[in-house]
């Protein structure tokens, strides 16, 4: 028996875009009702309208926001009331064109970022949840994207990308970089998987970034810091790329990824040159266009700006008057005069080491 006023049905979701959503459906009358609001809104509670178009065009949405979307028909001109309710469909609007800098923590979900899968799998990038889901553990104690092939890729090719949306790079400030930098650990298998990062420069995606080897750890992440500026452009874009090689690989956790433009590169490769019972030479390397370098060092866990500080210059520097068999962390930031002050880098964990001589009875350690 049809009922008299019949269900939606062919409900299909198109260009979904920033702020709107197209919907194409079937329908034997002539107006439809819908309802649309956050996922997992309750019914009633939503944003509701009413319209005679197919395709059906909802506007007023939010650009990287998740949404539940509800139709049904509209008999009651005809005395029939109204079907019952299609749904939930279920689509998430894209971004608009980002500015620098640009920024994801994962915390709420992919954010502007486009899972794209073009291996044989349904699932690729996915959002975890603090403590993982796939995998027991995160890099920070917060959310964050994994490409999981030993969760859903057993006999099947996995190959995924994840993509930022266009960002305008296209206006940097004279002498400034252009960097991207996240955290991740990446779980390799001998069967060769690999994951590399490449930028869109206008006209091709470059590789800037590639890897098959392991690197970081969950609770301990390896930090990626690329100099990008060679690709900066109006419509530049960052995507991570992920092939298992059609094996039953492990796994590539993403979080924290930044781009961004900088006037003083941070300095890199923190650490201790030599030690004595009250003094340590420390080193690094400077980020480029540094004039003098900025330490703080203190008792290991020391907030910063509560440290002792000095200035010099080079690569290189002296701490004194120490304590032994103590432990120090210390901080380093590069100046580069009108370029402005890098971002702090650190802490660097270092020990003093004993007084030697003689020793009073018992030695406890």
């Amino acid at each position: 028996m049809v009922p008299p006023c019949p269900q939606i049905t062919g409900v299909s979701l198109q260009n979904i875009g920033a702020d709107s959503v197209v919907v194409v459906y079937t329908s034997t009358g002539s107006t439809v009702g819908y309802e649309w609001g956050p996922v997992g809104f309750a019914q009633g509670t939503g944003t509701m309208g009413t319209s005679n178009a197919n395709p059906l065009v909802v506007t007023g949405l939010t650009q990287a926001t998740s949404y539940d979307l509800y139709i049904r028909n509209d008999c009651s001109s005809s005395g029939n009331g109204f079907s019952v309710w299609s749904g939930p469909f279920t689509f998430q609007t894209t971004c608009l064109a980002q500015s620098l800098p640009f920024s994801e923590d994962f915390n709420f979900g992919v954010g502007c970022f486009s899972p794209i899968n073009i291996g044989s799998t349904s699932v690729g990038w996915e959002h975890q949840p603090m403590g993982g889901s796939n995998q027991f553990g995160d890099l920070d104690g917060t959310p964050y994207m994994i490409v999981d092939s030993d969760q859903h890729a057993n006999g099947i090719h996995m190959i995924s990308d994840m993509e930022t949306p266009p960002i305008d790079a296209g206006n940097l400030t004279t002498g400034a970089s252009l960097v991207v930098e996240w955290d991740q650990y990446f779980n390799a298998i001998a069967g060769g998987d690999s994951g590399s990062v490449e930028v869109y420069d206008g006209t091709n995606w470059v590789v800037v970034w590639s890897n098959q080897a392991d690197l970081g750890a969950f609770g301990a992440p390896d930090h990626q810091f690329i100099d990008i500026t060679a690709h900066a452009n109006a419509n530049l874009k960052v995507r991570f790329h992920y092939d298992d090689n059609n094996v039953w690989a492990w796994y590539w956790a993403v979080d924290n990824v930044t781009v961004r433009e900088i006037s003083c590169l941070e300095p890199t490769n923190l650490g201790l040159i030599s030690r004595t019972s009250n003094s340590a030479i420390i080193g690094w390397t400077a980020g480029g266009g540094a004039v003098a370098t900025n330490v703080e060092y203190g008792i290991s866990g020391f907030a910063q700006g509560s440290g002792n500080s000095q200035i010099t210059i080079g690569n290189t520097d002296t701490i004194n008057g120490l304590v032994p068999n103590t432990t120090y962390d210390y901080y380093v930031q590069d100046s580069c005069g009108a370029g402005g002050n890098s971002l702090w880098i650190g802490p660097f964990t270092f020990s003093t080491r004993c007084i030697m001589g003689a020793t009073t009875l018992p030695l406890n350690e």
